[in-house]
């Protein structure tokens, strides 16, 4: 039992690196601008860089995994994210930033996904959400401390602190990860390939966890917009409305052992929740609600994608049995590829006024989210 807190301990830690390394940079934009000598803008191209990167490779580094021990890829890629902090630090210039940028895509692209299969090969299935859960933990307060760290140690330090302390604790991550994760040898068949993919169940989930997290996260990147057009809060009232967002998404990753133990389907509860999600969603973008009532959709968003995460990651995981490091990947690129569609589409009818029809993009995205699910309740049965 205490080898596998452990396990869960320093696998939140991991995850912790990713969120605050992948969303601290856009709190020090302008800075990382001055010294590159480039626009702000650009400096979002290290971001660009980092999430195409993870993309592509994702898929890739989990078909290996499931072939190889997992403890070494997970080794191997919390040191490649320890070394990318270090050659931002020193590069001599935005260019070299952003080739070196994609270690740490390709580190990211190993850790999350493979650190959740190895929770799902350890850790019994009726345990496994909740396991996630308090994995996700790490990557929610990555997510929500990155950026209030990096922006106070670049005003008080200097550019580089946020990315010296992200290398330094990545080595003394690596070196107590070193003597606590367990190896993973697999019983794979190496013939099957990509074929577990062609499974109705695991291809319908991987394609409605793409599609409900991508349309609820783009809406939150672009909450800030939306809260512009319609209040005249400053910049800092913004950002604190949007930091009820990762309160919430922190909650239900709290709760979802909670939630895991009532006796019901996983995926019966997935849908439950979805519909939570859609409500929220429909109701932040109708316009209807006061200042307080945006606020607590935030909170109840976050809530839902805190619950529904590491609920649907365990249903992936349980489904794809000996191929859980490359269906665990492929979820995660289909995730960012959803993301990355539909942001511009979002941000053009925001910008245009046309509500209307971000709600009709939300209810195609959720009801087909929620249709694909109980296509995979109905094919998991035979």
């Amino acid at each position: 039992m205490s080898s596998t807190r452990y396990l869960l301990f320093i696998s939140a830690i991991a995850v912790y690196l990713v969120g605050s390394t992948e969303f601290m940079l856009s709190a020090i934009m302008s800075p990382l601008a001055v010294v590159f000598g480039v626009v702000p803008e650009q400096v979002s191209w290290l971001i660009s860089v980092y999430a195409v990167a993870y993309t592509l490779a994702a898929p890739i580094v989990g078909y290996i995994s499931d072939r190889i021990d997992k403890r070494k890829i997970l080794l191997t890629s919390i040191l490649l994210l320890s070394l990318d902090s270090f050659a931002i630090v020193l590069s001599p210039n935005f260019s070299v930033a952003l080739i070196l940028r994609i270690l740490g895509g390709l580190a990211s692209a190993a850790l999350v996904p493979i650190i959740f299969s190895l929770v799902a090969d350890v850790i019994k299935s009726d345990n496994q959400a909740s396991a996630m859960g308090i994995v996700m933990m790490g990557m929610t307060l990555g997510i929500i401390t990155g950026p209030i760290l990096a922006g106070g140690l670049v005003q008080y330090f200097s550019w580089y602190a946020p990315f010296l302390l992200t290398a330094i604790v990545g080595l003394l991550v690596f070196s107590v990860a070193w003597f606590i994760l367990p190896s993973s040898r697999s019983s794979h068949i190496p013939q099957r390939s990509f074929n577990c993919l062609k499974q109705v169940n695991i291809f319908s989930l991987i394609l409605a966890k793409g599609m409900w997290n991508g349309v609820s996260v783009s809406l939150f990147l672009l909450a800030g917009e939306i809260l512009r057009h319609r209040t005249t809060l400053a910049t800092a009232e913004v950002g604190s409305f949007m930091g009820l967002f990762g309160i919430g998404i922190l909650l239900g990753n709290v709760f979802v052992a909670r939630v895991t133990a009532f006796k019901m389907q996983d995926a019966i509860k997935l849908i439950l929740i979805l519909l939570v999600t859609f409500t929220v969603l429909i109701l932040f973008i109708s316009g209807k609600l006061g200042l307080i009532g945006h606020g607590v959709c935030l909170l109840l968003l976050g809530l839902t994608l805190g619950l529904a995460s590491p609920i649907s990651t365990s249903l992936l995981a349980r489904q794809s049995t000996s191929d859980k490091g490359l269906v665990l990947s492929v979820s995660e690129s289909v995730n960012n590829l959803v993301l990355l569609s539909l942001l511009p589409v979002l941000s053009y009818l925001i910008a245009k006024n046309l509500f209307g029809g971000l709600q009709l993009i939300v209810i195609a995205m959720l009801c087909s989210a929620i249709t694909l699910i109980v296509i995979s309740i109905k094919f998991n049965k035979h």
